[in-house]
């Protein structure tokens, strides 16, 4: 399924999702695809996840898996296909091991209709002091 326009996004109602369009009044039950934050035809947000970490552990070193967290989930159109973007962060490497505290960021981009990944890049975040 390709879309021209739009995404969603999720992470920041009460909820765990941002929707776009009306709030529905609360008398009225809410669709079942206004509780997704994908179109159908898309895989499962879940799936989109559990691709992008076996990615990640497929590919990257031991020291950098060691402890992956899932930072970001966002669906959109990129180049008129719809993907999910993954963004997981793992310790940063340092000179006596991986940093406790330090992390990276990478963002996984994946194919929304076969969860086929098609690119991982470094995330850049600002640093907070």
């Amino acid at each position: 399924m390709r879309r021209e326009e739009g995404r969603a996004t999720a992470g920041a109602s009460g909820d765990g999702l941002q929707r776009r369009g009306p709030v529905p009044h609360p008398a009225k039950p809410m669709p079942q695809a206004a509780h997704l934050c994908y179109l159908p035809g898309m895989i499962p947000v879940k799936d989109a996840v559990a691709r992008a970490v076996q990615f990640a552990l497929d590919t990257l070193e031991p020291p950098r898996i060691s402890d992956l967290l899932l930072e970001e989930v966002e669906s959109k159109v990129v180049g008129g296909q719809d993907v999910w973007l993954i963004t997981l962060s793992m310790p940063r490497p340092g000179v006596f091991g991986p940093s406790p505290r330090a992390r990276d960021y990478k963002t996984f981009t994946l194919d929304g209709e076969t969860g086929e990944v098609l690119s991982m890049k470094i995330r850049e975040v600002a640093e907070t002091r």
